[in-house]
């Protein structure tokens, strides 16, 4: 037999508390708050729309506002004739600095010149879509803009576009 003397003695009783330190009881609310952002579609694709109207020509730019690395989304550029006569020359330009972030870049119509597409003669009421197909090449925020020039008027939006890893 063992006597009391051979035994180790007992652990104190010692009531258990969590003990966190400034950094983590600052971290730990923004971690409870990203799965919430996740679940309301924060960090999810997203589309935005651009309108303008220069001279005769009203146009509308739909747009991916957020995408993930390497998705195929597509900018669509829809130009409506709004004037009672024919509107002979539009032209289309999206800047390079906001293509460039993108790869597999695939225009329709196809460009006359790098990222600009030349429209012939569109009758009153008449529309035209211009579509540019993409696929996400370079993470963070990408801005640019896009132009509609029409019978020697311009009018432009801007475009931007956040790519998530």
């Amino acid at each position: 037999m063992t006597s009391p003397v051979d035994q180790p003695p007992l652990p104190p009783r010692i009531a258990p508390r969590l003990r966190l330190h400034r950094s983590e009881l600052i971290g730990l609310p923004s971690i409870a708050v990203l799965p919430l952002l996740a679940l309301l579609g924060v960090f999810g694709p997203g589309q935005q729309t651009a309108q303008g109207q220069s001279g005769g020509i009203e146009w509308s730019v739909e747009y991916p506002s957020r995408i993930r690395y390497a998705q195929i989304e597509r900018v669509t550029v829809q130009l409506t004739n709004r004037s009672a006569a024919p509107i002979s020359h539009i032209s289309l330009g999206i800047d390079p600095d906001y293509i460039h972030a993108f790869t597999d870049v695939a225009f329709e119509p196809q460009p006359t010149s790098p990222y600009r597409v030349d429209i012939p003669a569109l009758g009153p009421g008449e529309s035209r879509l211009v579509a540019v197909e993409l696929t996400a090449d370079a993470y963070g925020a990408h801005q640019g803009r896009i132009s509609v020039e029409a019978d020697g008027t311009s009018a432009d939006a801007q475009l931007s576009t956040f790519v998530f890893p």
